[in-house]
């Protein structure tokens, strides 16, 4: 069977994601990372709970996984991604500070 990995923060879009997947014959790994949040507990709680639910559901095929969560500095950076943030970073500077100069032509 096929495991998906999700990072679960309990936001729409990672929930929706994981109620998706749920409707199918696959393993589902969710992740959580921790950063010392004052939401973190409720955000957990609430994962738990969901969690628990989406197992009860007569729709579920999958094998939802127990969540794993990890601290935010125990991630390794992506150098890859770290470039490309960057890029971006500095191509957003550039386009704020050409939108914001006063228009010197004519």
């Amino acid at each position: 069977m096929k495991t998906v990995n999700v990072l679960w923060t309990r936001g729409w879009d990672s929930t929706f994601r994981i109620l998706q997947l749920s409707t199918k014959e696959i393993i589902i790994q969710p992740y959580y990372l921790k950063d010392n949040r004052k939401s973190e507990k409720k955000e957990l709680d609430t994962i738990y709970s969901l969690t628990k639910e989406i197992r009860s559901l007569a729709s579920t095929r999958c094998i939802l996984n127990e969540l794993i969560t990890m601290s935010v500095s125990d991630v390794d950076k992506d150098k890859d991604i770290s470039k490309h943030i960057k890029r971006f970073v500095k191509c957003l500077k550039n386009l704020i500070k050409d939108t914001l100069a006063p228009n010197t032509s004519g």
